[in-house]
């Protein structure tokens, strides 16, 4: 074979797969290495995908607009107390969903008892009461009650009294939750602002 054609194709072949190699590099950076373009968005805010509280998860975000309508600081010893301010969260809830929660009443602090069985299981801490699991409900805040206190609500549930309807409550402490006109038109107005 003649040296020169031999030369010939080697320098062919060398252009081509030169060509080839070179059109495979721009592929590669035309799809890996240009920054895509974005065009710029019509919106300038950006609102994440956040799903509505259900079961307990929004009792306590419904609570939580009383803590912010300042609730807690209507706390008034002897007047609208714990025991009082658990009998405004007890027809809060019969009225807003439709149960009658328990009265838990302690030696020195009143709260709620809310069934789990209506509103269904969570991360929130439950007390056995009878043969139901129940959510505790801090009336003064207002909140269901979380498990960073869950010790607290354990040691004072030792010793207590539950009663399934305001008027129900007797003994020494059933004038303390006795619900005046005064009281139940100022928890109405509180309410109302709080829906």
């Amino acid at each position: 074979m003649n040296p020169v054609y031999n030369g010939i194709k080697d320098v062919i072949a060398i252009v081509l797969l030169s060509a080839i190699v070179a059109s495979l590099v721009t592929l590669w950076a035309n799809a890996f290495l240009t920054p895509t373009v974005y065009e710029p968005s019509t919106s300038t805010t950006f609102e994440p995908i956040v799903p509505e509280p259900t079961g307990i998860y929004a009792v306590d975000a419904n609570l939580s607009r009383f803590a912010d309508t300042g609730w807690y600081t209507l706390y008034i010893t002897g007047g609208f107390d714990c025991s009082r301010m658990a009998v405004a969260m007890w027809y809060y809830f019969n009225r807003t969903y439709d149960i009658d929660p328990l009265i838990v009443l302690s030696e020195r602090h009143a709260w709620l008892a809310i069934p789990k069985e209506a509103f269904g299981n969570s991360t929130y801490p439950t007390w056995d009461i009878g043969n139901e699991s129940y959510y505790y409900v801090e009336t003064t805040v207002p909140r269901v009650v979380p498990y960073s206190v869950v010790d607290v609500y354990t040691q004072m549930s030792r010793n207590v009294t539950v009663f399934k309807h305001p008027n129900d409550v007797a003994g020494a402490y059933s004038s303390e939750f006795i619900m005046t006109p005064e009281i139940v038109k100022f928890v109405n107005v509180v309410m109302n602002a709080c829906r």
